[in-house]
């Protein structure tokens, strides 16, 4: 950038290269002299012109400096809210309402929103019920309430086709205009995010965050946290599904007197309950191992053919198991039971047989077999 000194001294250069050329007329050096001094104080203005623009463009970098700082900050804060979230015991502990209810909660204290909800699809999803609902200071809508599909059809549409609902400013959008100030968006909702939740490809269901009394502009880290919200809420119910099975499998075992072991070829050894209980142990008492459960099998047993194979290389349960990695699985699976018959080959069966049984008694010496 010149100086205005400068600039000064290449005006008066022109003006006396354009005075001897006029032959140095009175008239015109008054008229050049006083046209010079207007030039300076125009240069003079340009130049804290161009200064402050300078300045202005400094402060603007370091504001998108800080910006980008900040967004950066708010992704890796919210990235660190999804791994502690998704460890979180409570989650894993097969109680769905629970778990629901810790998502709604972490969802609310590092948004610094007004509340959280999580709602799920009825049986032939004609209905939503909410299952979860978290708003700070404020009162939260009611679990089990219920929002019928065929009230708010948009909605619903809208639902099955996006990854993330982002709604800025409630009261400017055209297409939650009608439904604004009824159940399914409250009057004092001013923006909410709406993830859909789903399971196995199909939508089952919807987790809302709420901006109450007011606008918000969201940001794209805060609508891709709300969309891992929403994966965790899948996991949630993912996992009380598999302990309930798990759950009415050993309960079905018991009844019948039945357990199960496994063992992966990196020799992790798993018996079920009832296995603990038909070796005579309180389930989680002992450590499970195969020399354990072999030395408590009756050797007639142990002594035939089958297990002589597993001793020695693993081959007839590898065959057998539907967990063989031939079968898309890397354990080793059988099944213990008292006294009875084995268990038949399944009817209209590929050539696979169902888990070879053992029968567990007292050591004999000799004789029996399975």
């Amino acid at each position: 950038m010149r100086e205005p000194n400068e600039i000064s001294d290449r005006i008066r250069g022109i003006e006396a290269a354009l005075l001897s050329r006029i032959g140095g007329d009175l008239k015109t050096r008054i008229a050049l002299s006083e046209a010079s001094d207007e030039v300076d104080g125009i240069a003079t203005g340009i130049n804290i012109l161009l200064d402050e623009i300078q300045l202005m463009l400094v402060e603007r970098a370091d504001q998108e400096a800080a910006l980008e700082t900040a967004k950066r900050a708010l992704h890796r804060d919210l990235n660190a809210a999804i791994v502690e979230l998704a460890v979180n015991p409570t989650l894993h502990s097969g109680r769905a309402d629970a778990g629901l209810q810790t998502i709604t909660r972490a969802a609310v204290d590092h948004l610094a929103v007004g509340g959280c909800e999580i709602w799920l699809f009825a049986e032939g999803q004609l209905a939503i019920v909410c299952r979860a609902a978290f708003a700070g200071e404020r009162d939260a809508r009611p679990l089990g309430l219920s929002l019928e599909a065929a009230d708010y059809p948009a909605y619903f549409a809208l639902l099955g086709s996006s990854r993330i609902i982002d709604v800025s400013r409630m009261g400017d959008h055209d297409g939650f205009a009608p439904y604004w100030g009824t159940p399914l968006i409250p009057a004092r909702v001013g923006a909410f995010l709406d993830s859909p939740v789903r399971r196995r490809g199909e939508v089952v269901g919807v987790l809302r965050i709420q901006h109450f009394d007011g606008h918000r502009d969201w940001r794209p880290a805060e609508m891709s946290f709300a969309g891992s919200l929403a994966d965790l809420v899948t996991q949630t119910l993912e996992i009380a599904e598999l302990v309930e099975r798990e759950r009415e499998l050993a309960e079905a075992q018991e009844i019948a007197h039945l357990g199960s072991w496994s063992w992966d070829l990196e020799a992790h050894v798993h018996w079920s309950d009832e296995t603990f209980r038909i070796l005579g142990h309180e389930p989680g008492s002992v450590k499970p191992s195969i020399q354990r459960y072999l030395a408590q099998v009756a050797p007639p047993q142990r002594a035939g053919q089958p297990n002589r194979r597993l001793q020695r290389d693993r081959t007839p349960l590898l065959h057998e198991s539907p967990d063989h990695p031939a079968h898309g699985g890397r354990a080793l699976r059988q099944l213990l039971r008292h006294p009875g018959p084995r268990c038949p080959r399944q009817a209209g069966s590929t050539g696979r047989h169902l888990p070879r049984h053992h029968r567990v008694g007292p050591r004999q010496e000799g004789g029996g077999g399975q």
